[in-house]
């Protein structure tokens, strides 16, 4: 009787042993999961981070590759002489074909309003085809009888931005509070967001570059002392310019532009003159 008596107890302790070894054992493989877990999570969080860093940095980098030579095509029109369309084909083609995500560059003079109709004739005479300035339909009707005209009147690759061609860029608020940025600060302005006249089913930007008359002094700090003779204009898809990333992922959603880098903010506001500067989500700081 002893020895069974023995033989039930050990059995007992062993059986609870085993039971606190499988508990035991399984707490650790749980608690050695988590830690798994997070040690994963951890290093995706670093790609993560590394990657979008890398793609912001593409992106600023093409953004500042693109207005360095939006800036040569301004300083052309700077020195004051007129091009036809062939010469402005020639002059922006390497542009075109070398920085991806550029939907067209443009040139838009500056024109007085009541100049516009001599402007119009001069030009469908140079051209032989027709040529009228249009406007966007969200202006200001009081303010659009004293802001000057800037009309599309060259625009590379023309067969696909035809729709562009003859726009007041002028009359679209966001498109004038870059201009006049540009304008104000001497330097390469982009907008924000928008949709694109020659692509209204696609979100893009514009940047603009200000020309102004030979010896004009850029240094003023005034809209009013110092006038353009124009704007040099790129218009870009944002889909294409963030598709164009390493990978050739694309990184925008159709329905809006979440994605949209936004390398700072800078703005000139106010529609009912050319605007002063201001802080303001619609123009975009390209430096």
């Amino acid at each position: 009787m002893g020895k069974l008596t023995i033989h039930s107890r050990c059995r007992g302790s062993c059986d609870a042993s085993v039971t606190f070894i499988v508990i035991a054992g399984a707490a650790l493989s749980f608690l050695a999961f988590v830690a798994l877990q997070r040690m994963e999570r951890a290093q995706t969080e670093v790609r993560f981070h590394e990657d979008a860093e890398e793609r912001f940095q593409a992106i600023r980098a093409r953004l500042d590759a693109s207005a360095t030579a939006l800036e040569s095509v301004a300083n052309y029109f700077s020195l004051g002489r007129e091009i036809n369309a062939n010469e402005f084909r020639l002059l922006t083609e390497a542009s075109l074909s070398h920085l991806p995500g550029i939907r067209a560059i443009e040139w838009a003079p500056r024109i007085d309003r009541s100049e516009a109709q001599s402007y119009e004739a001069r030009f469908r005479e140079k051209l032989g085809a027709n040529f009228k300035i249009r406007s966007s339909t969200n202006v200001n009707a009081g303010a659009s009888l004293v802001l000057p005209l800037y009309p599309v009147s060259l625009i590379e690759p023309r067969a696909d931005n035809q729709a562009a061609f003859g726009f007041d860029l002028y009359s679209e608020p966001t498109r004038r509070k870059a201009i006049a940025a540009a304008v104000l600060d001497n330097a390469v302005r982009a907008t924000s967001p928008l949709r694109l006249v020659q692509a209204p089913d696609r979100w893009g930007l514009l940047m603009a570059a200000p020309t102004f008359p030979l010896g004009t002094d850029r240094t003023r700090t005034g809209l009013g002392e110092k006038v353009p003779s124009g704007a040099a204009i790129a218009a870009f898809v944002i889909d294409d310019l963030l598709a164009a990333e390493p990978g050739g992922q694309r990184g925008a959603d159709e329905d809006g532009p979440d994605d949209v880098v936004h390398v700072g903010g800078f703005a000139a506001g106010g529609d009912d003159a050319d605007a002063v500067p201001v802080e303001h989500p619609d123009v975009l700081l390209i430096a």
